[in-house]
């Protein structure tokens, strides 16, 4: 990864709206206490008001560091980072910006997920970009610039992603890790049909 890929400095990185109301409003809305949602309107997020355009990437990883302390105590530091993956994507496709997403990449499968990542990042904040190689059949390692979080939430993103696309078993597992560079192996299980291998072969 060469260092003219990397995004916006830290300063002038942003996260979209549709990522906060994905995770906050949608996904655990109804686990947020009083006293969570003040702490999160400290950080920079009012819940209730109108959600700003976008927020600086400072804000998001307080929000995301009080949702681990307040909801996933008991919790490994990988296994509460891991879910709120999946949480982020789970709620991001129920908002509006999410479902058109959703109905293109449930239609083309897995395959076509993976090539297009990178759009599917750029889509809730201006820094972490990304792309996917293929090493295989039903096997990718996806490349990861910019990422400020820590690797068990990406590789969450990925399970949920490729769950929501219908890939059996997904499996990841992190390669390499220097600074906000990532590398993470991505992969599924063969459908059972042959029809249906082939079907997702061909996507």
């Amino acid at each position: 990864m060469s260092k003219s890929s990397i995004g916006p400095a830290p300063a002038e990185r942003r996260v979209y709206a549709a990522w906060f109301e994905g995770l906050l409003v949608r996904a655990l809305r109804p686990q947020l206490t009083p006293a969570l949602r003040a702490e999160l309107r400290k950080a920079g997020v009012d819940l209730e008001q109108p959600l700003a355009e976008h927020y600086p990437a400072a804000v998001r990883l307080e929000c995301l560091r009080l949702l681990r302390i307040h909801l996933f105590d008991g919790k490994s530091d990988d296994q509460a980072w891991h879910e709120l993956g999946l949480a982020a994507v789970g709620g991001f496709h129920l908002t509006l910006v999410g479902q058109a997403f959703s109905l293109i990449y449930r239609m083309l499968g897995p395959r076509s997920l993976m090539k297009r990542a990178g759009a599917l990042l750029s889509s809730t904040n201006n820094y972490v970009s990304a792309f996917a190689v293929e090493r295989g059949p039903f096997r990718w390692e996806l490349r990861l610039e910019g990422a400020d979080l820590p690797p068990a939430y990406y590789m969450g993103m990925v399970v949920a992603a490729l769950e929501f696309c219908d890939a059996s078993n997904p499996q990841v597992q992190l390669i390499s890790q220097l600074g906000e560079q990532l590398v993470i192996s991505c992969g599924w299980s063969p459908p059972v049909s042959r029809a249906g291998a082939e079907r997702t072969q061909a996507r």
